[in-house]
């Protein structure tokens, strides 16, 4: 395949091995999700060594895809039949391609490396929650006194321990308390808040955290890496943080049940 070459020199982490399988299609593989691809990184290095590269028509990659391999506007999927990665489709980039990187390039990350881990959250869940959303508004609405530093490490240590250390904690959780949780995760730094996203991501697919929330957290950490922004959430140096997609910015937020951008802005008097 002529176009293979440069594909390889796009997608970064890939090893190779040995001769490719007869290809299976597309519709009887199973695409890997945000989670999965970032688990598969972090276990198996995203070895597509042994997979086939095609096309949106499920076909051998063409002139189109390398157009957008040479533009630098190439996405990928990611396909599998269990047990390795068979087939990776090339189509348009999206603002999740460069979330991915983001992701993948913090892979080896884990926040045992910073956080002194306790089991002495797990029976009191509910009530060390309640405390640690009240700390995190309390003391950025200047209720509560103390350093936003501090009390962002102290919350962000609290949970940390529960993640890790309470079994089952996430999925016992009520909505409310995953979306407590969220305000600590996004009050991070790009490591802590790269790491828990694929749990928060999930929580978005099953309807626990709102879309609109979490476009926040998507937007932080795109600027977090210098990448633009999809939602236009965030402002920086008294200016709106760059757009990826300017001229269709308001459907973008109306998709996820954001104002316009105007009305947004105008809360920072821009």
């Amino acid at each position: 395949m002529k176009y293979l070459p440069s594909l390889l020199l796009t997608l970064s982490l890939l090893t190779c091995s040995g001769p490719a399988p007869a290809p299976a299609p597309l519709s009887t593989l199973h695409r890997l999700t945000l989670p999965e691809i970032i688990d598969w990184q972090r276990t198996n290095g995203l070895d597509v060594s042994e997979a086939e590269f095609v096309s949106l028509r499920d076909e051998p990659i063409g002139e189109t895809e390398q157009n957008w391999l040479d533009g630098g506007v190439a996405g990928f999927d990611f396909y599998s039949d269990g047990e390795r990665i068979r087939k990776v489709l090339v189509r348009p980039q999206n603002y999740n391609d460069n979330i991915i990187r983001i992701l993948r390039s913090h892979a080896d990350y884990h926040p045992s490396e910073g956080f002194e881990m306790t089991d002495k959250y797990c029976d009191s869940i509910p009530a060390t929650i309640a405390g640690v959303i009240e700390r995190d508004q309390g003391v950025r609405t200047g209720s509560l006194p103390g350093s936003m530093r501090d009390v962002d490490a102290e919350n962000q240590a609290i949970m940390v321990s529960i993640f890790e250390q309470c079994p089952d904690a996430f999925a016992a959780m009520s909505n409310k308390q995953v979306s407590d949780l969220w305000f600590v995760a996004q009050h991070s730094d790009a490591e802590l808040m790269s790491y828990y996203y694929p749990w928060f991501y999930q929580a978005v697919q099953e309807g626990r955290v709102r879309e609109s929330q979490f476009a926040l957290m998507i937007d932080r950490l795109l600027m977090y890496h210098d990448y633009p922004q999809e939602y236009g959430s965030q402002v920086r140096g008294g200016a709106l943080y760059p757009v990826r997609d300017s001229a269709r910015l308001d459907e973008l937020r109306a998709g996820i049940g954001l104002g316009p951008i105007a009305e947004y802005l105008a809360r920072f008097d821009l």
